[in-house]
């Protein structure tokens, strides 16, 4: 446990604050997902606000491309709401696409970023007008 505690102390040296409410992060917000051969995959969840973060740390024996692919893995998990660390998932990657609805086409993206270019924050003007 003791190399656990020193990964936990270094991934606070390169993460230190919550990226959305900017809260320190503290020991006590990170978990180990899963240890693998050469990669241990880590979550840090903001005690405040309670976002996460997917992180790897690779170890002598792994590499950056196995770091990446375990941290792609559980961050498309999460976002199924599968929060399961098991392997039994194959490799494969799934559609991030609805399976209803318009495409969304490059038109709009740029309609999406011309109107938040101009976009100043309010909320509240901005949903009274329609």
């Amino acid at each position: 446990m003791e190399d656990f505690d020193h990964i936990k102390h270094i991934v606070l040296q390169q993460l230190s604050r919550c990226v959305v409410c900017h809260r320190e992060y503290e020991v006590s917000d990170i978990t180990s997902v899963q240890r693998k051969p050469g990669v241990w995959t880590l979550m840090v969840e903001c005690e405040q606000c309670h976002s996460r973060n997917y992180i790897a740390a690779v170890t002598a024996e792994g590499s950056a491309e196995d770091a990446m692919l375990e941290v792609r893995s559980l961050t498309q998990r999460a976002m199924r709401g599968d929060d399961r660390s098991t392997d039994e998932e194959s490799d494969t990657i799934a559609s991030e696409a609805p399976l209803t609805g318009d495409r969304v086409t490059a038109g709009d993206v740029v309609d999406m970023h011309d109107f938040l270019n101009e976009f100043d924050g309010d909320f509240s003007t901005l949903f009274r007008s329609s």
